[in-house]
């Protein structure tokens, strides 16, 4: 199977994304990339139906369906939470906390 240019799913916004576990907003960033609806759906095991729900606001709660996202689009599993491991997640510069 073809896999995802990770370089598709750089810059804050997706990781801010990633870490709030919206989905539809990833999926939303690789359209306008141009990656198909289809194609995401290949790539996650998940139907084109399931897709479009994603992608018109239906938030993805389950884990092992976050699960299966991550490994799809090659994110690293602790970036949404779902998974320990030598990943760690990267705070974009935007959501960092302040120092007081």
């Amino acid at each position: 199977m073809e896999h995802l240019d990770p370089a598709l799913l750089e810059g804050d916004e997706v990781h801010a994304a990633l870490i709030a576990r919206d989905i539809g907003a990833v999926y939303r960033h690789l359209r306008r990339l141009g990656v198909s609806q289809g194609h995401i759906a290949q790539l996650t095991g998940q139907s084109e139906e399931e897709v479009s729900k994603i992608l018109r606001g239906r938030r993805v709660c389950d884990v092992w369906v976050l699960e299966r996202i991550a490994d799809g689009l090659g994110i690293p599993r602790a970036w949404l939470g779902v998974s320990h491991g030598k990943e760690t997640v990267r705070v974009p510069r935007s959501t960092a906390p302040s120092p007081e």
